[in-house]
């Protein structure tokens, strides 16, 4: 007796039966699996997004941290030759001198810029720091840096900061990654990017824990992952915090996971097709033995009483 086709067999109603159940119990749980098993990918991938965006923001401020503390030497050396000089005379223009836009005595004379002038009054707290012989890093207008350093007859010594020659040329930052500079304020101290005027850092979560932000912002109708690192600046200057944030567009910063899972999701949906046609070939070859039973059981009461059933042991 000829075999039975595995697609007649699946039509008949016991074979819908099975089907149904194998459908349950093998693709639904598998299907499943693989859902969650995407999720997981997913996420993984955005972890390993902000782990390399924020260790891209900590190498930069590092660097940031670096020119500031060379500048406070600079400083420092500048202060020496002016109580060298006497009169608070300061050196000609040269080594010492050109990471400065301007530099003043104050009370001598006017700061560079009217609105400097309401910051620039040192407190008695940072007279007291001063005198220790530190430097103090202060943020006028919001967004320049200006330092301060005493000198040995009590004044004090006011450098403005070249603040292009302290963020770095754009071209030493790694490909596609942005870097954005927000002070205490919030405000953005310097961009690689334009970011529009009226872009500010969120302040809600807090100082304690902007540090371990990584969230997804709508910049210039792209939308970015963005993790922010915080340098401080407390001991070294009695200052606040910076908040040194590495962006990405959303598709850069997943690339590695958009890679794997163009061959995760074809060589799922292999795997799902090979299990279902051997599973489907095992249903229909376990189905033979009840569809030869069933034909020999319509053949005897047809009154074929010489048709028989081979049986395989």
């Amino acid at each position: 007796m000829q075999s039975a086709t595995a697609g007649s067999l699946l039509t008949s109603g016991v074979g819908r039966r099975v089907l149904k159940l194998f459908l349950v119990a093998a693709i639904v749980p598998l299907m499943v699996a693989v859902s969650l098993a995407w999720l997981e990918f997913n996420r993984s991938t955005e972890e390993g997004a902000e782990r390399r965006l924020r260790s891209s923001a900590k190498v930069y401020g590092f660097e940031i941290l670096t020119r500031l503390e060379l500048a406070a030497d600079k400083a420092t050396e500048v202060a020496r030759i002016a109580d060298q000089a006497g009169h608070g005379q300061l050196p000609a223009a040269g080594f010492l001198l050109e990471d400065f836009v301007a530099v003043w005595r104050l009370g001598d004379r006017a700061p560079p810029a009217p609105a400097f002038a309401a910051v620039i009054k040192p407190s008695l707290a940072d007279r007291e720091y001063l005198e220790s012989g530190e430097t103090k890093l202060l943020f006028a207008k919001g967004t320049e840096l200006v330092m301060l350093r005493q000198l040995g007859d009590g004044g004090i010594l006011a450098f403005h900061l070249d603040a292009p020659r302290i963020w770095g040329p754009r071209e030493l930052r790694p490909f596609n990654t942005e870097f954005c500079i927000f002070g205490p304020t919030g405000d953005a101290l310097h961009c690689t990017v334009e970011l529009g005027g009226d872009f500010r850092l969120p302040l809600a979560q807090g100082t304690e824990s902007r540090g371990n932000m990584f969230s997804e912002l709508e910049i210039g109708g792209a939308t970015q992952f963005v993790a922010l690192w915080q340098l401080f600046l407390d001991g070294t200057f009695t200052a606040l915090p910076l908040d040194v944030a590495a962006m990405q567009p959303r598709e850069v910063a997943l690339q590695s996971g958009t890679i794997v899972g163009r061959v995760f999701l074809p060589a799922i949906a292999l795997v799902l097709v090979l299990v279902g046609y051997l599973s489907l070939s095992l249903v229909a070859r376990s189905l033979v033995p009840l569809r030869q039973l069933t034909d020999a059981a319509t053949r005897f009461a047809g009154g074929d009483l010489a048709s028989r059933v081979r049986v395989r042991t």
